[in-house]
């Protein structure tokens, strides 16, 4: 269980910067006050945080639901997680 913790914990981590970043990006126009905390963040990236990190929160809790067995999860990332 630990190891899918952790795994779940960096994916939704990486999923809110990537999704920040690209959101903000792209579609970034209005920006967050005041602009003394930080210059280039915009309301379409606070969206695109929400947004990527709920899509991959489900597909992350569907794929959990479906593949339970123990020894699949260390498997599902290239054999990064397995440490036997």
């Amino acid at each position: 269980m630990a190891r899918s913790g952790c795994c779940s914990r960096w994916c939704s981590c990486g999923s809110a910067d990537i999704g920040a970043y690209f959101c903000g990006w792209r579609f970034g126009r209005v920006r967050l006050r005041p602009a003394r905390v930080s210059p280039a963040k915009t309301w379409e990236g606070v969206f695109g945080v929400m947004l990527l990190s709920a899509l991959v929160a489900i597909a992350g809790a569907a794929w959990f639901l479906t593949c339970r067995s123990a020894s699949v999860l260390p498997c599902a990332a290239g054999g990064l997680l397995d440490h036997r």
